[in-house]
């Protein structure tokens, strides 16, 4: 009993704490001036002026545009990797997540610094357009993807799954589009979700 109430204890603790900084950015975000401990009043001048303005429609397209993208190859990649990984080379799961998570060890202003460099100059002049942030964003947020994906190829049992289908006469690619994407859909739109965030949040790279 003592431990129920522990743990439902630690779980209100942690959504205040998560959902604070939130709600006091949004107070903020509506108050004329905030000089004591609550706000003096309360204007919606702020959102209106935002939703006004034809550059932040423009600017907000273009990330969703982009972060789709972004995601979408991630996706496209993450899903017959593991798919093969799983079935023809398990031993290499383990090397696949550190290579998925190695970007988290660089911050994303010095990746920023060093493609800007790489690729400022000829021959490879694509510093500034989509041709380079599409895939440094795609690289940032494959972690997020990989995690969701990789868990739902867990749970499928894909092994027997893939097995029953050869026993029917599919092949590799009927398995994996009749079969094994249906069954880990759940997943792959979840690590979607969570990939889409990230890259429409990034910026450091979308300085690129």
């Amino acid at each position: 009993m003592i431990w129920t109430f522990l743990r439902r204890g630690f779980l209100v603790m942690l959504f205040i704490f998560l959902t604070i900084p939130i709600l006091m950015t949004l107070v903020y975000s509506l108050s004329t001036t905030w000089t004591t401990l609550t706000p003096d009043g309360y204007t919606l001048k702020a959102w209106t002026t935002l939703f006004a303005d034809a550059r932040f429609w423009s600017a907000a397209g273009r990330s969703f545009l982009l972060s789709l993208a972004a995601v979408g190859i991630s996706i496209a990649f993450l899903v017959p990797t593991l798919f093969a990984v799983t079935l023809y080379l398990p031993k290499l799961a383990a090397a696949l997540e550190f290579l998925s998570l190695w970007i988290f060890v660089f911050p994303g202003v010095i990746l920023a610094v060093g493609l800007i460099r790489i690729f400022a100059n000829p021959p490879l002049a694509i510093s500034g357009t989509p041709w380079l942030l599409i895939p440094a964003v795609t690289v940032g947020v494959m972690p997020f993807a990989y995690r969701a994906v990789a868990n739902a190829f867990e749970a499928a049992n894909v092994r027997e799954l893939a097995e029953a289908a050869r026993s029917l006469g599919a092949n590799d690619l009927q398995i994996l589009v009749w079969v094994i994407l249906p069954t880990v859909l759940p997943g792959v739109l979840s690590g979607g979700v969570l990939a889409l965030s990230a890259a429409f949040g990034e910026f450091s790279l979308a300085q690129l």
